[in-house]
């Protein structure tokens, strides 16, 4: 249900910001207004940022991670300031700076090798031919095929030139004067060749390569050791993690919006109303002096708080992916949560996968300790797997294979999707529509609420009183249930018109002009159209269960089929088609069942009355990234 939420001032001393916030934070009973912390700039500080850093670092450098590895730490632990525990963020940041120094001048040190390798043939280094005033030396690149004419040619004109082959190139260096220039550009050009700058180099350009590559070598041996010496950090990561989570919630104390007077602070907020005297009893523990000013009759927008019960609370964050209520609305995840979960185990209808679903939701609960919204997510799932396997006891299906294909003298009682499939789809409009009149309880609370008693009658009682009764009607007519019945069909149809009366009668209310009262009316009347439409499409519950049972009963003849040929080799085969099989399918069942219940809640069930638009009550509390679960000592 929503709980008022009053909106509040605490006035506190300065001094004692911090230790006051540091227990709210504990308890989780006020939340400050205009403090989002989603993707706020305070976890942008260079000392979290940097932890992260290291955190990613070490992730790395890890050799076995252990996807259920968990922290948890007391109060204590959390709250506690030791100085200097970041130093050892700072000592691998060090070193990890260090290493991509090295990084860098390895790269070049490759690099200039990389350049030299083509000129490896020269006897003298570069700098000794700059050197030369007399003769000038010129390096050109030629197609290897020319080098034969090239060679002849430079030959004919007794010019000195040095050469080797790099990459199928002709690299060349020639050292040339003023007399012969001209013949070497007519020999150049016809050997198109294209001059090229020598790299720089004091040394010829083998020895400066060796000379390099041992700098490398040893390079490369400063960084391998300096990896380890982060490997040796890799056992701190837990404790570099909590040293994180520490410190973002430090910075949050630090940073709670408050306005400042004289001698006070006031920090605005929010508290829920049944929870006013735990915040009292909170604040005389920690504070000397404070004051919780309440403030009545406020027009601002108020938070939406839920209090639900431990099996709803999961539901809400299926609400929360559509919008939250608003706080002046009822609370509509007591309903939700079990159509959701009917509607779920209805979709899937397997024992077997329910039971896989129970147990690794519970292990993941148990072992991971997953905090927010994917917990919730986790715990839904977890309940819907009780509904699933309720659900593959009534169709008798155990990874699609009937039960009394296992058990022959069962009786004849399961009502599959396979064998039966009107049968479930006559089930599942007839669930709808008790779905939609559910939601349409809820509207019809909400406007006697607002005091629209008409509208009430017009909108929400007409279509209750219409879709129930003609629910009787047709099963009367069809002798479905019990023997048709002509008093049971005259009553039916008796409220059927009833209901077409408050339609007719009370949708044009508060118009003056007779004419569009009753164009309001029949308007009114056309809704039947979009009724029949929300109704078919809960022939989806039918749709899903037998597309996810034929996929199952399809992998299971498959195997059987596979098995025992290819001199034993099928039993491997069989074996692989049922794993992969059966998880595809088990994959594509859960989330078309997430998809779809979700989708029977927006469109069918809120579209009648749900408001939304509200913004949660949520009080300050740890933000906890790495850390799993705070235990009390």
């Amino acid at each position: 249900m929503i709980v008022p939420v009053k909106r509040v001032n605490l006035v506190l001393l300065p001094e004692e910001k911090t230790k006051v916030f540091l227990e709210l934070q504990k308890h989780e009973l006020f939340m400050l207004k205009s403090f989002n912390l989603e993707n706020h700039s305070l976890f942008n500080a260079e000392h979290l940022v940097k932890t992260q850093k290291v955190i990613k670092l070490l992730e790395s450098h890890q050799k076995r991670k252990n996807p259920f590895a968990t922290i948890s730490v007391d109060f204590k632990t959390l709250d506690e300031v030791i100085e200097d525990e970041g130093k050892v963020v700072d000592e691998i940041i060090e070193l990890e700076n260090r290493i991509g120094d090295l990084s860098e001048q390895v790269r070049r040190l490759t690099e200039t090798n990389t350049s030299f390798a083509a000129f490896t043939f020269l006897s003298v280094s570069q700098q000794k031919l700059d050197e030369s005033e007399i003769v000038g030396f010129n390096s050109y690149v030629v197609d290897e095929e020319k080098k034969e004419y090239l060679q002849n040619a430079l030959d004919k004109l007794g010019v000195d030139y040095e050469f080797g082959v790099f990459e199928k190139k002709l690299h060349v260096v020639i050292a040339t004067i003023n007399e012969i220039k001209t013949d070497l550009a007519i020999v150049l050009h016809a050997v198109e060749a294209k001059e090229i700058a020598l790299p720089l180099s004091t040394d010829p350009y083998q020895i400066a390569i060796d000379n390099n590559a041992k700098k490398i070598v040893a390079l490369e041996a400063e960084i391998e050791r300096l990896g380890a010496l982060i490997t040796e950090h890799v056992g701190l990561l837990p404790q570099i993690k909590t040293y994180y989570d520490k410190e973002a919630n430090r910075l949050i104390r630090d940073n709670v919006p408050h306005k400042t007077s004289q001698h006070f602070i006031v920090c605005e907020g929010y508290v829920r109303q049944d929870q006013t005297a735990a915040l009292e009893e909170v604040l005389q523990k920690v504070a000397t002096t404070y004051e919780l000013e309440i403030i009545e009759n406020t027009d601002e927008a108020l938070p939406t708080a839920l209090k639900n019960n431990k099996f709803v609370r999961p539901f809400e964050t299926i609400t929360e992916s559509f919008s939250t209520p608003s706080n002046t609305e009822l609370d509509p995840n007591a309903a939700m949560s079990i159509w959701y979960w009917l509607f779920f185990g209805m979709m899937i209808a397997d024992f077997g996968y329910g039971l896989i679903l129970f147990v690794g939701t519970l292990l993941m609960l148990k072992i991971k300790k997953p905090r927010g919204g994917f917990k919730k997510l986790l715990q839904v799932f977890m309940y819907s797997s009780v509904s699933t396997m309720i659900f593959g006891i009534i169709t008798g299906s155990v990874f699609g294979i009937g039960f009394r294909e296992i058990i022959p003298s069962l009786p004849a009682i399961f009502i599959s999707p396979v064998d039966d499939p009107m049968l479930v789809l006559i089930a599942s409009l007839v669930l709808g529509v008790f779905h939609i009149i559910t939601a349409l309880v809820f509207k019809a609370l909400m406007l006697i609420r607002e005091k629209d008693y008409l509208g009430a009658l017009a909108e929400a009682f007409s279509w209750i009183l219409i879709l129930f009764f003609g629910l009787i009607f047709i099963t009367d007519m069809l002798s479905v249930i019990w023997t048709k019945n002509q008093v049971v069909s005259t009553i039916s149809l008796g409220f059927i018109l009833l209901g077409l009366v408050f339609i007719l009668v009370f949708s044009g209310r508060g118009k003056k002009n007779p004419f569009a009262w009753a164009m309001s009316g029949l308007g009114g009347l056309y809704g039947a159209t979009s009724y029949l439409s929300d109704v078919l499409s809960y022939s989806r519950l039918l749709a899903l269960a037998l597309s996810g049972a034929v996929i199952a009963f399809t992998m299971n003849l498959l195997a059987g089929m596979v098995a025992g040929s290819l001199f034993g080799l099928g039993y491997v085969f069989a074996l692989l088609i049922i794993l992969v099989g059966h998880l595809f399918n088990f994959a594509m069942s859960l989330l078309s069942a997430y998809v779809h219940g979700g989708r029977l809640q927006y469109l069918e069930f809120y579209g009648k009355f749900y408001q939304g638009g509200g913004f949660a009550f949520r009080p300050l509390g740890y933000e906890l990234n790495y850390i799993n679960e705070i235990k009390e000592k």
